[in-house]
């Protein structure tokens, strides 16, 4: 007998250790459904194939303040394009074709003045009392209006069907790629709205015509901005200091830049942005 359990206890050992670890993971992070084809890219790239994820959470930011802000300065500026550059386009399924005279191609942004930048101050944790910023899409077959909205966290955001067709419309977070779920609007047109619940900037993704893409920027804090046809933007009641400006486009490589803010006065940024691809 004990030279039978000798030859049997490395067997025991070995087998103990896959026993103890099942590799599970905690209830608050599954992943989400996901699709193989639900990637995208940049002008000129081929669509990755990335599965959207519900995990993990980013961390949320520290909460924002409203104070009395004396003496509040403003940031004006304009936007541009060094150059030619091109949007974000997600793959289309085979055998799915947008309607005649619909394209579900990247959209063009010539050189110039940029409409659709989002300008944000990235490190403002208090100042003015937020407005809220509540936008509505109206959502057709590989089209979606308006292409890139700005919204406030806790704000409902209002899409509806504008083509009498029933679709969803899927939000992933530019973050970590995660899956945020979808809205179904049915095909009357009747408007759904979905809550901002987290700063940050979100993919719309239509379904089942992929070629339906946007975005959503959310904020906390009431000082962003979306440049209008001329690629203007106007930022008040700013805190007087140093800040950090943050200028976004889909097609073009965001930029940081550091600011000083003057009390009481008016400070002139404008910003050239260069396209993703090289």
């Amino acid at each position: 007998m004990p030279r039978l359990i000798l030859i049997l206890l490395p067997l025991v050992l070995a087998v103990l250790p896959a026993c103890g670890d099942k590799g599970e993971i905690p209830a608050d992070e599954t992943p989400g459904e996901g699709d193989a084809t639900a990637g995208v890219s940049a002008a000129g790239g081929e669509a990755e194939a990335t599965t959207p994820q519900r995990w993990p959470r980013p961390i949320p930011p520290e909460p924002y303040g409203v104070v009395e802000v004396e003496d509040a300065g403003v940031v004006v500026g304009a936007v541009s394009a060094r150059k030619e550059g091109r949007g974000v386009a997600f793959e289309h399924p085979a055998g799915e074709a947008c309607p005649d005279g619909v394209a579900a191609t990247a959209p063009t942004y010539p050189a110039g003045s940029l409409a659709g930048a989002a300008v944000t101050l990235a490190d403002v944790r208090e100042g003015v009392a937020v407005v809220e910023r509540a936008p509505s899409f109206a959502v057709g077959a590989c089209d979606i209006e308006p292409r890139v909205a700005l919204a406030t966290t806790g704000a409902e955001v209002r899409f509806r069907a504008a083509d009498g067709e029933a679709q969803e419309v899927r939000w992933i977070a530019e973050e970590g790629y995660r899956d945020m779920g979808a809205v179904a609007l049915p095909a009357d047109g009747a408007e759904v709205g979905r809550r901002a619940r987290a700063p940050g900037r979100v993919h719309l993704r239509g379904e089942p015509h992929r070629g339906t893409r946007g975005w959503l920027v959310v904020v906390d804090h009431p000082y962003a901005a979306i440049t209008g046809a001329d690629g203007t933007f106007r930022l008040e009641g700013v805190p007087a200091g140093e800040h950090t400006l943050v200028v976004w486009h889909e097609a073009f490589a965001a930029e940081e830049l550091t600011i000083q803010v003057t009390a009481g006065a008016e400070l002139r940024q404008d910003v050239a942005l260069s396209p993703n691809d090289p």
